[in-house]
């Protein structure tokens, strides 16, 4: 809910921080964000936002962005390999190579990231997410067709601020810990830093019963005993120089590192239940997901990022300048079992390595004058290679593994050298180079006391360069160029000096691209066009905050991944269409008794999607008009009650949140082996605030019910089989908490 904001956030505008969120009466507050590019008040804001305090989300044991999607409507999160999908309405990407763009632009810093699952990894010393939902072609620019998703740090501080928080855990075991310290480095205040730094550790949900373990059938030293664990750390040091009034300058260089054994790979079968696994591993066990045994020979995930970002801000003719440069680099190395089986049928390595620049400039006008604007231009500039090599145990011409009565392919009719069955590898993958550019600008005028009009624009120009590579298609090179003027026009009034509604028509745009190593041609831009009504205020004295949203999409050449041959593929989709509607209360009907409550219903589906299903090919070509969009479940929902109870030094406060979603695909083909059933999470916290803020602590247990939830299933190539390979979210967690501030 919004009210996680509560708990001091400060806000930055282009130039500076604005106030604390005003308190109301009934002790929830006014929220303040930044989905406008400029402080407001969440209210104010004529989109669909929600907003959480970084303090909030540590108490509840909200630990990272993934956690943010199960109390967020429409907003599901998901990760395979190098990739994390984030979907807001339906609308992200589940591309595991390279050379695909998100659908939903995930900023840190202010600063693009051209990989969503930079943002995935860590929490460190974050101030608040605001998560905006539809379209922000006009002010977030490319790449932000299902929204936007703003992780925004903490910044130095004026006086010293230090802490640090320690969790422990059982079942598994669990140790995470963060400390910050922050101030002015000089006598006169003018240079200030702070330095923040985390780690978490888990054992690992998942236990591997491989044979090898014990000795059976060979060594054992390079077989992980444990999946699903995490072995995470992560620092951020900020300078920020603050010569006058009017002009400041911080430097920040954030470095995370992840080494661990990754996520377990569980085979549920295949989309066809008459065909049967590869003869390699028919008859073996391919894991326990209920009770989290897996059968794996490999597991690893190695993953280095720095990012270092230089923003000023500049109070200039009553409104601020501000300029962001940024350069980012990261390395990821991830080999995953690829069939669930103690037997070495198959595994995939990735390799992934990504630098990227970017700049923008943005001026934000006197927000206190009836026309106000914000313009700017920015420019990113990225190179991308990724390396991909399949082992396979064995394939040879005139094979049937399958048993499903057509001769074993690599790809589309492409046939092994005649023989014996011989171990073959693919390997594929390649560098992609993107330059983007983009100016925009937005502007609102009161017309009326109360009542607004809003109009805003954006130019934005891509182009990419795939150099491909695959050891049966060959060698290429292709190249290609896009461009598209996205814009939103509406209006807000305000009903009360509470309460405030809105209208808007926006546009979004989304970059072609290439399912790099699959040698397949470039796949046309996606769109969309959205049509949003919102009412958001607060009532009753402020006890009860409600914000609703309904809205109606349509969306042109929709990027859909599949995965043909052994390569993963971009295609486009011709049309969908989604319709839904959004709500967020925050209700406290007593002093002491706080509820929250979210949920969203969503009607996503295709229209029309022409293609073929290569796990099972004898379908022949399908229409899949009438589908649901994958990562979009049609109802889903949160419930959280707190109540606080005084004490001689402190408060006591109970707590327990109920997160709930309807049947959700992760194929286009919405088969029911690939999909997640309808299911809930239940988490219980209680925690201890001492009255002078400084101690805090908790005794928490997240997925008290230990329900399997899967994260992701992947249909792999027909040449493996067509399994379905699944993995699952963290199981149950029990720990303690434990936080001091230094002040």
């Amino acid at each position: 809910m919004t009210t996680l904001l509560a708990g001091g956030v400060q806000a930055q505008t282009a130039g500076g921080t604005a106030p604390v969120a005003e308190e109301q009466p009934s002790g929830l507050e006014d929220i303040v964000v930044t989905a406008s590019r400029r402080s407001e008040s969440l209210r104010d804001v004529p989109t669909a936002v929600s907003a959480y305090g970084g303090d909030r989300l540590k108490e509840q044991q909200i630990v990272n962005l993934t956690d943010v999607s199960s109390i967020s409507p429409n907003i599901q999160i998901s990760s395979f390999a190098t990739n994390a999908n984030v979907a807001i309405r339906g609308i992200g990407n589940s591309q595991v190579g390279a050379g695909a763009d998100p659908g939903v632009a995930v900023h840190v810093d202010g600063v693009y990231l051209g990989q969503a699952g930079l943002a995935v990894l860590t929490f460190l010393d974050v101030d608040r997410v605001e998560v905006l939902r539809g379209p922000q072609g006009t002010l977030f620019g490319r790449n932000a067709t299902g929204g936007a998703v703003n992780l925004v740090p903490r910044t130095p501080t004026t006086q010293f601020d230090a802490g640090v928080d320690l969790a422990f855990g059982v079942d598994p075991e669990m140790i995470r810990s963060s400390a910050y310290v922050s101030g002015p480095l000089s006598d006169s205040g003018k240079l200030l830093g702070r330095v923040a730094v985390s780690q978490d550790w888990n054992k690992g949900y998942t236990r591997n019963a491989n044979p090898a373990l014990k000795g059976v059938g060979g060594a054992s030293a390079d077989i992980p005993r444990r999946l699903d664990d995490l072995n995470t750390s992560a620092i951020r040091a900020q300078l920020e120089w603050r010569p006058s009034d009017s002009f400041k300058a911080r430097l920040s260089v954030e470095y995370d590192r992840e080494n661990d054994n990754g996520p377990a790979a569980f085979i549920l079968g295949t989309p066809d239940p008459n065909q049967q696994l590869p003869i390699f591993i028919q008859g073996m066990p391919t894991g326990d997901p209920k009770h989290r045994i897996a059968y794996a020979n490999v597991g690893r995930k190695d993953l280095d990022s720095t990012m270092v970002n230089l923003i000023t801000d500049t109070t200039i003719g009553g409104g601020s300048l501000k300029t962001t440069l940024s350069y980012a680099h990261s390395s990821n190395l991830t080999i995953q079992d690829g069939d669930g089986a103690s037997f070495d049928f198959t595994h995939t390595g990735y390799r992934d390595v990504q630098r990227q620049y970017f700049g923008e400039v943005l001026y934000a006008s006197d927000a206190k004058l009836p026309f106000t604007y914000v313009v700017g231009a920015n420019f990113f500039d990225a190179r991308q290679t990724q390396n991909v090599s399949v082992p396979i145990a064995g394939l040879a011409t005139g094979a049937d593994l399958n048993n499903d009565g057509t001769i074993d392919t690599l790809f589309d009719g492409s046939l092994l050298p005649t023989g014996d069955l011989i171990p073959v590898t693919v390997n594929l993958g390649g560098t992609v180079k993107t330059r983007s550019y983009a100016a925009f600008a937005h502007a609102q005028y009161e017309v009326l006391p109360g009542a607004k009009v809003f109009a805003g624009g954006r130019y934005s120009h891509d182009r990419k360069i795939a150099i491909e590579y695959n050891n049966f298609f060959g060698d290429g090179t292709q190249r290609a160029a896009w461009s598209r003027f996205t814009y939103e026009v509406g209006a807000s009034y305000d009903i009360s000096n509470r309460i405030t509604g809105y209208v808007k028509y926006a546009t979004g745009y989304k970059s072609g691209g290439y399912g790099v190593g699959s040698r397949g041609p470039a796949v046309d831009p996606e769109t969309n066009a959205n049509l949003e009504a919102g009412l958001k205020g607060s009532y009753f004295d402020g006890r009860l905050q409600a914000n609703l949203a309904a809205f109606h999409m349509k969306y042109d050449n929709l990027q859909v991944s599949q995965v043909i041959g052994t390569a993963s593929t971009l295609s486009n989709a011709a049309k969908a269409t989604i319709t839904g509607l959004e709500a967020e209360f925050a209700l406290r009907p007593v002093e002491h008794l706080r509820i929250d409550l979210s949920g969203a219903y969503t009607d996503a589906k295709f229209d029309k999607f022409i293609t073929q299903d290569s796990a099972r090919p004898y379908l022949g070509v399908l229409n899949l008009a009438g589908n649901r969009l994958p990562q979009a479940p049609e109802w889903s929902g949160s419930a959280g009650i707190f109540y606080d109870i005084p004490m001689s030094d402190g408060t006591l406060t109970p707590s327990a949140r109920y997160d709930w979603k309807s049947r959700m695909f992760f194929s286009e083909f919405n088969t029911d082996i690939s999909s997640q059933k309808a299911v809930g999470r239940l988490d219980l916290n209680l925690l201890y605030k001492s009255a002078d803020g400084r101690w805090t602590g908790s005794i928490f247990a997240t997925n008290v019910t230990n329900e399997q939830i899967k994260n992701n299933v992947l249909i792999v190539s027909g040449v493996l089989g067509s399994l379905a390979d699944a993995n699952y979210r963290p199981g149950r967690q029990v720990g303690i908490s434990f936080g001091y501030r230094f002040r």
